[in-house]
């Protein structure tokens, strides 16, 4: 199962999207954000594989209102870039598929299979994702 998490600044888009992704029976929506910051998030705590990111999403225009944290969330799990304009193409990470708005719906979930089947391996020298808010680590079973 294809865990994504969607991004994109309209709510009505990221139902959208959720809707469309959840019929194929490989593909699972685990978590949904507004921002590019928050798709980092959602992508570390929901363990997703693939994130679709609208790169106008933190309301600068591509690449500097999303270059850093676009690159920060390909460090955690594939990226699928979407966007209104092939003009936003720069924003995308290196090898990450790029898909317009306006293409059919096809091509979005091809482009989510291709970028699971080549997602990142999480570099070990970040080590585990820190948790946020609070320590949430547990303690290692006794022997």
């Amino acid at each position: 199962m294809i865990r994504i998490v969607v991004s994109d600044p309209s709510p009505r888009v990221r139902a959208a999207l959720r809707m469309r992704l959840d019929v194929e029976p490989d593909m699972q929506v685990v978590a949904t954000s507004a921002s590019v910051a928050e798709a980092c998030d959602a992508a570390v705590d929901a363990q997703a594989h693939v994130a679709v990111v609208d790169v106008t999403t933190d309301g600068a225009p591509p690449p500097a209102g999303v270059t850093g944290p676009l690159h920060e969330l390909a460090r955690r799990c594939a990226v699928v870039v979407l966007a209104l304009s092939d003009v936003d193409r720069g924003a995308a990470p290196a090898g990450a598929p790029f898909v317009s708005k306006y293409s059919p719906e096809a091509d979005l979930v091809d482009a989510v299979r291709r970028a699971h089947a080549t997602r990142p391996t999480p570099d070990i020298a970040d080590g585990p994702p820190r948790p946020r808010g609070g320590d949430r680590t547990t303690a290692p079973p006794e022997v």
